[in-house]
């Protein structure tokens, strides 16, 4: 799966992907992933941002269906800032 990310500055992002169930397990952690400040277009809400994939998660056959979080974390002049994003694993049909 493509993730697309534009990041303040072109500061590499850290990432973390999360099942939410009835708890929360950690399935995918990637730390300093390169990734480029990309611009949006003033009509992005209607036809979409159109951004270059910034790095791919491979979905493991073993992961449950279910709701899964992204979390992507830079850091600006020593502050946290954080962003989300979320996915859905759907059961496979036999």
């Amino acid at each position: 799966m493509a993730v697309h990310v534009s990041s303040s500055g072109g500061r590499p992002v850290n990432v973390e992907v999360t099942r939410v169930g009835w708890k929360r397990t950690v399935v995918f952690t990637s730390d300093g992933v390169a990734a480029e400040e990309q611009a949006t277009s003033s009509d992005a809400a209607a036809k979409g941002c159109g951004w270059a994939p910034t790095f791919t998660i491979d979905i493991d056959p073993a992961w449950s269906s279910g709701y899964y979080e992204v979390v992507m974390t830079i850091d600006v002049d020593g502050k946290t800032r954080r962003d989300f994003a979320f996915f859905v694993v759907r059961p496979t049909v036999a």
